[in-house]
Parts: C-alpha cells; structure tokens; sequence
C-alpha cells in the first residue's frame, strides 16, 4: 500500500511538473506569435503565418491590430479559441488543420472570407458557415461533424473537401443533395454516401481521447 501511494505521488508530481512545462512553452509560444503579428503589421502586410507554434492555445491578443488582415494560418498547433477574429472584414483565407478549434461562432457573419480549412479538427458545428456570404472553399476532411446540412445552404461553394470525414446523422440526403450541384467540385464523400452513422462506443473514445489530450496540456 506504502509503495502505491509513493507511486501516485511521484506521478503526480511529474505530470504536474509536465503540464507546468507544457504551459510555460505555450506562453513563450504566445509571445513569439504576438511578436509575428507585430513584424507583419510593422511591414504593412496582410498575411500571418502561425505555423510550428505546436502549443500555441490561442490567437495573439493584436492579431485585431492588422489593418488589412488576408490570410492566416495556425495549422498543426493547439490552437482552440478563434477568438480576434470576431468582426473581420479583410480575411479571405483562414488555415487551421490539425488543430482543437471547436467554436467558429467568431467568424459568424465575415464578409470577406472565401476559403476555410477545418481538416482534422475538433468542430462538430457547422452552422456559423452559412452567415459567410463569400465562401468558396471548404475542407472538413477527417473531421465529425454534427450534419451535413448547413454546407448545403452555402450557395457559392464550388469546393469541398470531405475526405475521412463523417456526420453524426449520416447526411446521406445532404451529399445526394451537393452531388446535384453542378459546379461543385466534391473530394471524398464515401461515409456520407453510405449514409453511416457512428455508433455510441466510437462517439465515446473519441470524447475519451479528446480529454486525455487535454489532461496531458
């Protein structure tokens, strides 16, 4: 009993050692992602690239501060809040594959925004697409989605990928819907054509595995 409680302790001691680690690289990641924003708005222009920050959380508290913000990108970080983007009237391209963003109720409404990529991340809602008037372009590959629906009231897609991806009730009435488009160009789609459906035990590993990811930050 001595030795299991010695055990628990020791392990306590090194994940807390860890996760205090882990935050302190996210927040020197942080300040070299706010020192970014800095150099591009000092050079007056108009992309911020966020790549290889790989703990960055969330978007530099400035990234508001570029006046005629394009195109940024944050993939392959963790990145979960989209938070500063709220209101943009510039931003045409926003790259976060392989990330945890789950909320895009930031981007509601953005009026200039034509290309989104959501590839390997942790959004199920879908809804806040359909307020972006000038959406082309969309990958929501190997992502769960709740429905299909709401890409479907995106009137000028022309692009979507779906590869690896599936939706909590199927959407198979909603891809035989897209499939009709004519000037859609569709990647991927097989688990939407079948109609599958993910049952209750792969619904629940992957919330299982989510929560380890976020109890080893």
């Amino acid at each position: 009993m001595k030795k299991f409680l010695l055990f628990l302790i020791v392990a306590s001691v090194t994940s807390g050692a860890w996760q205090y680690k882990l935050l302190r690289t996210a927040n020197q990641q942080l300040v070299v992602a706010e020192q970014r924003v800095a150099d591009v708005i000092s050079a007056q222009a108009n992309s911020v690239t966020l790549d290889g920050l790989t703990e960055l959380r969330k978007l530099p508290p400035n990234i508001g501060d570029v006046p005629n913000l394009r195109y940024l990108s944050a993939r392959d970080t963790n990145l979960s809040d989209l938070s500063g983007l709220e209101g943009n009237t510039t931003l045409e391209q926003l790259d976060v594959n392989m990330t945890r963003v789950s909320d895009l109720s930031p981007l509601e409404g953005l009026p200039n925004l034509k290309l989104i990529y959501l590839h390997d991340t942790w959004v199920s809602d879908i809804s806040p697409l359909t307020t972006l008037p000038s959406l082309e372009r969309l990958d929501i590959g190997k992502t769960q989605i709740e429905t299909l629906l709401p890409v479907t009231e995106i009137e000028n897609l022309t692009w979507l990928n779906l590869y690896k991806s599936h939706a909590l009730d199927g959407s198979g009435d909603h891809f035989a819907a897209l499939q009709e488009r004519p000037f859609l160009e569709l990647t991927g789609g097989s688990t939407f054509r079948q109609n599958y459906q993910p049952g209750w035990q792969y619904n629940a590993m992957q919330r299982l595995s989510r929560l380890r990811e976020l109890f080893e930050i």
